[in-house]
């Protein structure tokens, strides 16, 4: 919902679509801000387009428009509307089946009765699986509606990993906040300020359609902004490559331009926009990769599904025929349930039971530096060597820190095209150091000085907070 995003623009879409021959026209609102009469508008404009074509709405409830809008597309014409049963309904998803029923039948439209003992056994068995794990995913601030998500427009199913990104974010910018004598900022503080950021960078990156992933690149984009520009720093003085390809046009063309002040960043950075067909740039490997899975003896799937998504995913692909991923996904498991049962006690001093303090701290005695790694069990680590006391050198005595510009899993290189950098390397101020994988994307850091790399002080793959120490240099 934008100045160019508009009932003439959604209608003109839909009559291109069926033109080339769509039978079905789906309204997809998964941030639920389409507002009731406009959709109610489109619904109609498509069957004045094309009478017999089916037509579905499927809006979430996020704003609190859903039950509105359900009932205007239906007095257009709708033949279907998506809905949900608790405990999966309202707040970031549908509608609940028992209220839009109500509403289409009191309306005067012939509905069919609900089985309401159907519905409860969904209902229990949908709660099962929740206790049994997906619980420990979800956010409670989830269930809720929220009128705030009008604006910024972000899609209800992306609102889980925003609310898991808030909480780590939060954790690592308030420790920033702390060190540098700042005003800490709550959950909803921080909500607010990237709600705005939202509405503000989506026009500048040409309206990509916020849907899985460009809503997930604006929303990094917006929350990475704020990040930096609390700790003084420029708007979109870090932006992923993903972020960057999509707004450079190379997964095909935005509804709107790019905006002049991010055209200018990136011929500053040397990035070409790509005006051609996205397939393009794709690989022709579908023939090699079916090869390679008959080797394996893996299927290709009906209609090659498993064939697609091995060459769209090969990692996640081979970590899943593997096992790999159930096997991390169990662990991962394993260590909310723990975390859950941390006592409350704990929580309120500080210690929720993953992140006690920092791992490691610089002392000087008598002009030598030392690098001392501490333990808050009161044991040693594996590697005694680990939790030594180790002289940082310096031929000057003072020592140069590259700071972490956010949490996430840091790695040294991105492919084994890259070589990692290692004590004794120089590097230049504007180098790319090392990667941080946050928020599913990958972003490269850049070194802001230079100098001779006197230690690394990370680990492949390990998880950092924003504002750990990655480098030292002399």
């Amino acid at each position: 919902y934008s100045k160019i995003h508009t009932v003439d623009y959604y209608i003109s879409k839909a009559e291109e679509l069926i033109n080339l021959g769509a039978e079905e026209i789906c309204i997809k609102d998964m941030a639920g801000i389409g507002r009731p009469v406009s959709l109610g508008k489109i619904v109609a404009g498509i069957k004045e387009i094309k009478p017999d074509i089916l037509v579905q709405y499927h809006g979430h409830s996020g704003p609190g428009f859903s039950v509105t809008s359900s009932l205007e597309a239906v007095r257009a014409g709708a033949d279907i509307v998506d809905v949900a049963v608790e405990p999966l309904s309202w707040g970031t998803v549908h509608a609940d089946l028992l209220t839009v029923h109500e509403v289409l039948k009191d309306a005067g439209y012939s509905l069919p009765d609900i089985n309401m003992k159907a519905y409860m056994q969904v209902r229990t068995l949908t709660q099962e699986f929740i206790d049994d794990f997906l619980g420990y995913y979800i956010n409670p601030k989830n269930r809720l509606m929220n009128s705030l998500l009008i604006a910024p427009g972000l899609p209800g199913g992306m609102m889980g990993s925003l609310m898991a990104d808030l909480e780590n974010n939060l954790k690592s910018l308030n420790k920033w906040m702390e060190k540098n004598n700042k005003p800490q900022l709550t959950q909803d503080d921080l909500l607010i300020k990237l709600f705005d950021e939202v509405q503000h960078v989506w026009p500048m990156m040409g309206y990509p359609p916020l849907v899985t992933p460009y809503s997930q690149y604006v929303k990094n984009a917006a929350l990475v902004n704020v990040m930096q520009m609390e700790k003084g720093k420029e708007r979109w003085s870090l932006l992923d490559d993903n972020t960057w390809d999509m707004m450079l046009g190379k997964s095909g063309r935005l509804p709107g331009e790019v905006s002049t002040e991010l055209k200018d960043l990136a011929k500053e950075q040397g990035r070409e926009f790509f005006e051609g067909d996205p397939a393009e740039l794709v690989p022709d490997c579908l023939d090699d990769l079916r090869k390679e899975m008959a080797e394996k003896g893996w299927e290709t799937g009906q209609d090659d599904e498993e064939l697609l998504e091995y060459a769209l995913h090969p990692q996640q692909y081979i970590d899943y025929k593997s096992g790999k991923a159930k096997a991390d996904f169990e662990a991962d498991l394993a260590g909310k349930k723990t975390k859950a049962q941390t006592p409350t006690s704990a929580v309120a001093n500080g210690n929720d039971g993953w992140d006690l303090g920092p791992k490691s701290i610089q002392v000087d005695v008598n002009g030598e530096k030392f690098n001392v790694n501490i333990s808050y069990d009161g044991g040693q680590s594996a590697d005694d060597s680990q939790n030594a006391a180790t002289p940082v050198s310096s031929s000057n005595g003072v020592v140069k820190e590259i700071l972490a510009p956010l949490e996430g899993k840091v790695f040294l290189t991105k492919d084994s095209s890259e070589t990692a950098k290692k004590v004794g390397d120089t590097i230049s101020e504007g180098d790319v150091i090392c990667y941080i994988e946050a928020m599913k994307v990958v972003n490269a850091v850049k070194a802001d000085q230079s100098g001779t790399i006197a230690e690394v002080c990370i680990k492949d793959g390990e998880d950092i907070f924003d504002d750990d120490v990655l480098f030292k240099l002399n």
